[in-house]
């Protein structure tokens, strides 16, 4: 069976619909946040305040814990509890750092685990991002690259490309631990089928969430 999942393509590619997909079909899964499950050990203060925002401390990311365990030579999931399965939203709005950063570590660093790249149309993501207000995405991609917001459409579509192109070509010999995922065209049948081997998965708890475009 299966040990590990990890859900490989861009933010504002149904991450957030995957992640409670799993979660509601008793799969233990970390989404963003390294650790979810308990809060002593992995708070950290929180730098740049928003105003919606009431917490002056905040989970660690992802990113931010493999990037920790590269720094000390350690495998990208030590301190992530064991039992947890899936991954999703590997990413960080100010570095562009996703999981495009890390997933051919992580298939050598887990045998037997699977990946999910989930897809859209280019254009309806970039609208998307564009919309995600909340987190400044816009803003700070066009600071950390050094362009305005016109230049970014350009730079996001290369990026979502080579990513896509490079994920195809890395898994080309290795297919059954692959499921390329677009979600405005596939059903989530073809998740169950993919994982039938693994988990028994029920559509119902397929949904759409934090839709911004």
């Amino acid at each position: 069976m299966v040990n590990k999942i990890f859900l490989i393509g861009f933010n504002k590619t149904a991450t957030c619909s995957f992640y409670k997909f799993f979660s509601k079909n008793n799969i233990k899964s970390c989404h963003f946040y390294s650790h979810r499950y308990y809060d002593k050990n992995d708070l950290i203060p929180r730098k740049n305040q928003k105003p919606y925002c009431c917490r002056d401390k905040w989970y660690r990311t992802l990113v931010n814990h493999f990037r920790m365990n590269e720094k000390k030579h350690k495998k990208l999931l030590d301190g992530i509890e064991n039992d947890v399965i899936f991954f999703s939203d590997i990413t960080d709005d100010c570095t562009s750092t996703d999981a495009k950063d890390f997933y051919k570590k992580l298939h050598i660093q887990n045998p037997g685990s699977k990946f999910i790249l989930n897809i859209r149309n280019v254009d309806k993501w970039i609208l998307s991002r564009k919309k995600h207000w909340r987190s400044g995405l816009l803003e700070k991609h066009c600071k950390y690259f050094n362009c305005n917001k016109t230049e970014i459409d350009n730079i996001w579509k290369n990026i979502f490309f080579d990513h896509v192109n490079d994920v195809i070509k890395y898994f080309k010999n290795e297919n059954t631990k692959l499921l390329i995922y677009d979600i405005e065209k596939d059903q989530p049948k073809k998740i169950v089928d993919f994982f039938k081997n693994d988990f028994k998965l029920d559509e119902k708890h397929w949904g759409v969430h934090n839709k911004a475009h």
